[in-house]
């Protein structure tokens, strides 16, 4: 009997038409150009928050954050409010994946968000993302099956981490591309060493580098950035030299599929380049007096744990950041992450506070009924709403006078379903400001 022709899923996180096209049309990015002219291509909407994890567990499950439980990238661990990363350990739904695997198909899954624990496939293997326990790379328990571990380790690992992303360092642009295009060498090797094993009807492959490397780079390439300096052509040809070897590796992994394979590449939010506005969303709290902030005796501690902390996190190697807060105590793990952002709010004075993460900004209400020193009823919380989003709209831009923000919305709106509880209370959407996000 033929087996069925595969279908290849090929993550490029953080990917954006913005970068695509202008280097498509540059004949830089031959086998997308091939795809985009025979396919089809469109842009689609991401989830709200538009963050890696909350968007590919949308993909895996065909559900909302709400409806399948990862709301965000950082949670409480309520009551308390120190915060915990989100894994697939918290998903509510079963996964595309294993699904597919549960009525006898053959899948691979290497490195998707989302994915730690591992799924167990009864006919094919899973490398989980980068919710796995550790920061550089996949350790055993991120792998099934178990006995597909020391081949793995045999390919060179698969990495999560390039560089410490972390560090207080500054990163020469050069060798941060160096170190995403060497990634992504890496990468290829288990990719195509494992598209090679067998006959998979599902493949998937998760790329960061797009990500990464727009994030780091994307003032060398756009010449409007507020951010962009002056820079040499091989400065600008950084983030163009990410793009062409995903490029390269999608059309060997395509080529190894064989001609019949069915593709899909897609992307699990846009991306930008930043403005140079900064919005402190605790400031403003605590100026309509719905925040405190910690007296300032026990605020120098924080701040002085905080920036040891810091440098040590900082001056860190990836695995040894990873190996440090796998084997900590989950509780200490969680306050070497809050003291590491100089937290330093008074918990039991304040009736709406932000973790001010800057992928996604979002506002909590201290409710009684969800946190250890909630001072709010729900009534009392939901009343608050208002204020809040009318203070918020009221934010302009110092020097032009442009609104800052575009939108406040609350979590029965963006995280409607059953996990709706466990996510902040409001999500700020920043508007652009000529094109640029604060």
């Amino acid at each position: 009997m033929t087996p069925r022709p595969p279908l290849v899923i090929i993550g490029l996180d953080g990917a954006t038409f913005d970068i695509l096209d202008p280097l498509i049309a540059r004949g830089q990015l031959p086998t997308l150009a091939r795809i985009a002219q025979t396919g089809w291509r469109t842009e689609l909407l991401s989830t709200l928050p538009p963050a890696t994890l909350p968007a590919w567990t949308s993909f895996l499950t065909a559900a909302s954050p709400g409806h399948h439980g990862l709301v965000d990238m950082f949670l409480p661990l309520v009551p308390s409010y120190d915060l915990r990363p989100v894994s697939g350990a918290m998903r509510r739904l079963p996964t595309l994946m294993g699904t597919l695997a549960a009525r006898g198909l053959a899948i691979a899954s290497l490195g998707v968000p989302g994915t730690y624990p591992p799924e167990s496939l009864p006919h094919g293997l899973c490398i989980s993302g980068f919710d796995a326990p550790g920061v550089a790379r996949a350790n055993r328990a991120s792998v099934t099956p178990s006995a597909w571990w020391p081949e793995l380790k045999r390919l060179g690992g698969w990495r999560y981490a390039t560089f410490n992303e972390l560090s207080r360092k500054h990163h020469r642009e050069d060798q941060i591309a160096q170190a995403l295009l060497g990634d992504l060498d890496a990468k290829e090797r288990v990719a195509l060493s494992v598209l090679n094993m067998q006959h998979w009807d599902l493949f998937f492959v998760h790329l960061q580098a797009s990500d990464t490397a727009a994030h780091h780079l994307w003032h060398t390439f756009d010449p409007h950035s507020p951010r962009a300096r002056v820079a040499l052509p091989s400065q600008r040809d950084l983030l163009p030299s990410v793009y062409r070897r995903l490029d390269d590796l999608i059309g060997k992994l395509l080529a190894a599929a064989g001609p019949n394979a069915r593709v899909l590449i897609i992307s699990d939010h846009g991306m930008g380049g930043a403005s140079r506005v900064a919005i402190h969303v605790n400031r403003l709290l605590c100026e309509l007096g719905l925040l405190h902030f910690q007296p300032p005796s026990r605020r120098a501690l924080t701040d002085l744990a905080s920036r040891a902390l810091g440098t040590i996190i900082a001056r860190a190697h990836p695995t040894l950041v990873g190996a440090a807060l796998r084997h900590l105590p989950a509780a200490a793990s969680r306050r070497v992450l809050r003291h590491a952002r100089g937290e330093a709010l008074d918990y039991g004075r304040s009736q709406a506070f932000s973790y001010e993460l800057d992928y996604a900004p979002s506002i909590w209400l201290n409710r009684a009924s969800t946190f250890s020193h909630g001072m709010l009823t729900d009534a009392q919380a939901d009343a608050l709403v208002p204020q809040i989003r009318a203070a918020l709209f009221e934010l302009r831009d110092p020097e032009t006078g442009t609104p800052l923000i575009q939108d406040v919305v609350t979590r029965d709106h963006y995280a409607a379903g059953a996990a709706s509880s466990t996510a902040p209370d409001l999500l700020i959407e920043p508007a652009l400001l000529n094109g640029y996000r604060p």
